[in-house]
């Protein structure tokens, strides 16, 4: 599967061409039946057609170029398994992997290098049994289902960062001035060993349970879902990262949860709920972009 991001941060239009003076970021999946199947490494061999004015010299140019190149080696170690950041039925993995989103194309520049700093971030909305939200004209921050319910350790660990002084953003309005810093709003950092960290974000101000230094148990409550930060509803923002930085990791690493209930999806693009008749229960699985699911109690690690 093969889409084109726009580097600028315009919403991408999966098309295949790139206009004169820009930047396009290539997005390809490859899926396995089998993991053994997986290679070690890949390699990308790029066919490329040029569409050459003709005062420009065409004959000093090719019409068309095929390169191989950008061989990249497969990370192929277990994803981590962790227990859901949240309980209850009825969560939307909204933005999540794998279709160009403003979490997997969101290629952020610090320090000289382009970070790719959300690409498994999961943004978590909670629906009504229909997977729907019903909402009126002027909501406020209690009329979405989610807002206020507990966060979860999602393993074994250490805060090793917390903010929360920051309020909640008022629904449907994005705070422009909103730093980098700022981004994330109310936030934890969990230390969850093998150099991994467990990172939520627009936490509710005034209900933070944990400090920093605190050891934490899978499935502990840490805080309540908010809507601080770089946000426009009540929702829980959740990845894993390589470094305690907020935005600044070098690799966002993928993740399983332990144990969820699959419930359907939501269509694109009006959010139609197509729920199965008997939903399905699964083990170490992530759930993939719009999937509806329910989480059980945590079985802890």
């Amino acid at each position: 599967m093969m889409r084109l991001g726009d580097i600028s941060g315009v919403p991408p239009d999966n098309s295949e061409k790139i206009e004169s003076g820009q930047v396009a970021l290539l997005f390809m999946d490859v899926t396995f039946d089998d993991p053994r199947d997986v290679p070690r490494e890949v390699e990308h061999r790029l066919r490329a057609s040029f569409d050459i004015p003709p005062a420009f010299g065409s004959n000093l140019f090719p019409a068309v170029t095929t390169d191989t190149a950008a061989g990249a080696e497969v990370l192929r170690k277990k994803p981590v398994v962790l227990s859901p950041p949240l309980k209850g039925k009825n969560w939307v993995a909204v933005n999540g992997c794998c279709v160009v989103s403003p979490h997997r194309d969101a290629m952020i520049a610090i320090d000289q290098k382009l970070l790719a700093a959300e690409r498994y971030g999961i943004d978590w909305i909670q629906t009504d049994d229909e997977g729907r939200i019903d909402l009126p004209d002027n909501p406020k921050l209690t009329d979405f289902p989610a807002y206020g319910d507990p966060v979860l350790a999602v393993a074994n660990g250490k805060v090793v960062d917390v903010v929360k002084g920051l309020p909640d953003a008022e629904p449907g309005v994005l705070d422009q001035d909103n730093t980098l810093q700022e981004a994330g709003g109310n936030h934890v950092i969990l230390s969850i060993g093998g150099g991994r960290y467990a990172f939520y974000a627009h936490l509710k101000p005034g209900n933070m349970e944990v400090e920093e230094c605190d050891h934490v148990r899978s499935g502990q409550r840490i805080a309540r879902l908010g809507n601080s930060g770089n946000t426009t509803a009540p929702h829980l923002h959740f990845h894993v990262m390589d470094a305690p930085l907020l935005l600044g990791a070098d690799h966002n690493l993928p993740y399983v949860f332990d144990s969820f209930v699959y419930k359907g999806h939501l269509e694109d693009p009006d959010g139609t709920p197509i729920l199965l008749d008997t939903p399905e229960p699964r083990e170490d699985e992530l759930p993939l972009y719009q999937s509806l699911v329910t989480f059980p109690a945590p079985r802890g690690h």
